[in-house]
């Protein structure tokens, strides 16, 4: 019974609490319900209140400082004077040459005892051996074969064996012939190349020294004998 009346008046006293408490935040809710709103601020306070707009600062614009600019020293190219090349004139390749043929049986006996070549004459103006015709250009001749060829005769017009025939150009290209022995007893012959050209033809001895007048044979120049492949050069000897 004891503690029921205790439990009742603990009861009551919450109650009574939690009444005034309530009745308490009533009131006060009430009263600020019930005050009258502020009057609103005069407009100069508020434009005092109101912070004005700061300008924004102007972008800086970089300035670019270029270094001083150093002068380019000038270079001065001193070229050596052109020294003027020699004109080199080519060789027109050494024509080709006949080899010479193996004598056979029926050349070991030969028909004439071979004459050797006189000596070069001392009598200014005399020479053993001179052009026996003029220089002849046989235009019927094919060009399998160009040549220089003729026949070496004494002063009877018996052929000679033995008799050596030189034949240059201005470039410095030479050959030499011999007449020959056996059947082509007397006759002599130099291959030439298809190349124009102008050739010299000389009898000499055998210290190369000449014998005869210096023959000009045009080969392939521009004239009635240009399309000769064949030149004949015939020699007689003077005594």
């Amino acid at each position: 019974m004891q503690v029921n009346k205790l439990s009742a008046i603990a009861f009551v006293l919450v109650l009574l609490f939690v009444m005034v408490a309530g009745f308490v935040i009533y009131t006060n809710v009430r009263q600020e319900l019930l005050r009258p709103p502020a009057p609103p601020a005069p407009a100069e306070t508020l434009a005092e209140l109101t912070p004005a707009p700061q300008p924004l600062p102007p972008t800086a614009t970089p300035t670019w400082t270029l270094p001083p600019a150093t002068p380019v020293p000038t270079v001065i190219i001193t070229l050596p004077a052109v020294t003027a090349q020699p004109t080199i004139q080519v060789a027109t390749p050494t024509p080709w040459l006949v080899p010479a043929r193996t004598p056979t049986p029926a050349d070991t006996t030969p028909v004439r005892t071979p004459i050797a070549p006189s000596p070069t004459p001392t009598q200014p103006g005399r020479y053993a051996f001179y052009l026996e015709d003029e220089v002849e250009h046989d235009l019927s001749a094919g060009c399998m074969a160009q040549y220089i060829r003729g026949e070496v005769r004494d002063r009877a017009g018996h052929p000679l064996e033995g008799v050596r025939i030189r034949v240059y150009d201005i470039w410095g290209n030479e050959a030499y012939s011999t007449s020959k022995g056996g059947v082509d007893i007397g006759k002599w012959d130099i291959v030439l190349g298809p190349t124009p050209n102008i050739w010299h033809v000389v009898v000499v001895d055998n210290a190369g020294q000449p014998l005869s007048p210096v023959v000009v044979v045009p080969h392939h120049q521009e004239g009635p004998f240009r399309d000769a492949c064949v030149h004949i050069v015939n020699w007689r000897r003077a005594w």
